[in-house]
């Protein structure tokens, strides 16, 4: 029973096989976790007259999931089922905190224009309410949803919130036993807001400064037991972080949304919403509350970094 487990990750699945390609990626996690599954149907909610139709629709949803549950079950993990009615983030979200989850793995489209991504979707309200980091398996990684690969890429932006969504990462390279790789993407982006452009002098200055930072984080991640590599890069960063993340081959991506982001003046979350877009690659996202507890894996020491 998943009482019996220490840690929970929540998989809300919908009936698309989209979901379903999230499952690989939470089973993937869960061993290292001591986590067991919760398995999540929210169906439509019917008005209080049509009782009957509610309760089918729910038999329905516990139906589907059963026989996705015997799989996990017959891998030897602890699994859960629930099918609830109502609207979907907000089932999400409490469910994940009723169960005191750790994590919580979905699928999602990862399609559209940039500003118009996860609006209003459930992807989207799930990540802005959420208070535990939120796995996004978007549907162009579905060949990478086991996360396999050769690092765990994780993104830093100067910030000390991203530091610390930096331990995030550094405990699933452990647990995935992968490199660690530690990107920070500057660029200054000349508008009316942020002013011209620096001069030369001025870039050579920042290049230099964001290569001692990522060198130094580096060297604490080192220290704490793990492999790990890093560069650091002038360049638009949800660019440079996608295309990192194919030339080193990375299982998933670890982002800190709603950081600053230094002398790049963007914001994490509008550089999230452009990597899920275009990524090939899972993405995790954590946000302040959840940087401040990391996912509780279990085996081997914790990672701080500072």
């Amino acid at each position: 029973m998943i009482q019996d487990s220490r840690h929970t990750i929540i998989v809300p699945l919908d009936g698309s096989d989209l979901a379903e390609h999230a499952l690989g990626a939470a089973l993937r996690l869960a061993p290292p976790m001591r986590a067991a599954l919760l398995l999540l149907r929210v169906v439509p909610e019917f008005p209080p007259d049509e009782r009957v139709r509610q309760a089918a629709s729910v038999e329905a949803g516990d139906a589907y999931l059963a026989p996705l549950a015997e799989r996990v079950h017959e891998l030897g993990l602890p699994v859960q089922i629930v099918t609830c009615a109502g609207n979907a983030w907000e089932k999400i979200v409490e469910n994940a905190i009723a169960w005191h989850a750790s994590l919580i793995v979905m699928g999602t489209h990862g399609r559209g224009a940039v500003d118009r991504l996860l609006h209003g979707s459930v992807a989207d309200a799930v990540v802005r309410h959420s208070a535990i980091p939120v796995l996004l398996v978007p549907a162009r990684a579905e060949h990478h949803a086991t996360l396999d690969g050769d690092c765990v890429l994780v993104t830093v932006d100067g910030s000390a919130f991203a530091e610390r969504a930096l331990s995030v990462g550094a405990e699933i390279a452990r647990e995935l036993t992968a490199p660690l790789f530690i990107l920070r993407a500057s660029f200054w982006d000349p508008t009316p807001t942020n002013g011209l452009a620096p001069s030369m002098s001025a870039i050579d200055l920042m290049e230099q400064e964001s290569k001692e930072y990522v060198e130094r984080l580096v060297d604490e991640v080192r220290r704490a037991g793990i492999d790990a590599r890093g560069r650091s890069i002038f360049s638009p960063a949800a660019r440079a972080i996608v295309e990192m993340a194919e030339e080193a081959n990375a299982a998933l991506i670890v982002m800190a949304t709603h950081g600053r982001s230094g002398l790049s003046r963007l914001t994490m979350g509008s550089i999230a919403t452009e990597v899920v877009t275009h990524a090939r690659r899972p993405v995790l996202l954590v946000r302040a509350q959840a940087a401040v507890n990391p996912m509780p894996i279990v085996a081997g020491p914790a990672v701080s970094i500072r």
